[in-house]
């Protein structure tokens, strides 16, 4: 929704679904439920979004129920999630180097 100012809402929510044609589904801190996509355009990246993700919703003004995501990973999301190394060693024992295998010769 736009204020007076024509600043539109931003809340923060959970990615609880991925839905056909790069929508998603996120639940609101506050119980709502709001269909969004990934904000698109020149300079950015695409980034994957799965369920669990924190993002930073943008509302629509004409409709609350839908708006654009424009983050991911909103504030006070707390620990970030793994997404990749070696899933055999935890990732407390990859920050120390464990299961490094050295440069090659």
């Amino acid at each position: 929704m736009e204020d007076d100012d024509g600043a539109a809402s931003v809340v923060t929510g959970t990615v609880k679904a991925v839905l056909p044609r790069a929508l998603y589904r996120v639940a609101v801190d506050g119980g709502a439920a709001v269909t969004a996509h990934a904000a698109a355009g020149p300079g950015r990246n695409f980034v994957r979004l799965v369920v669990g993700d924190r993002v930073t919703v943008a509302l629509s003004a004409r409709d609350l129920g839908r708006g654009r995501i424009v983050r991911r990973g909103a504030a006070g999301a707390g620990a970030p999630r793994e997404r990749s190394g070696d899933p055999g060693v935890p990732a407390s024992d990859r920050a120390n180097g464990a299961g490094h295998k050295g440069p090659r010769e």
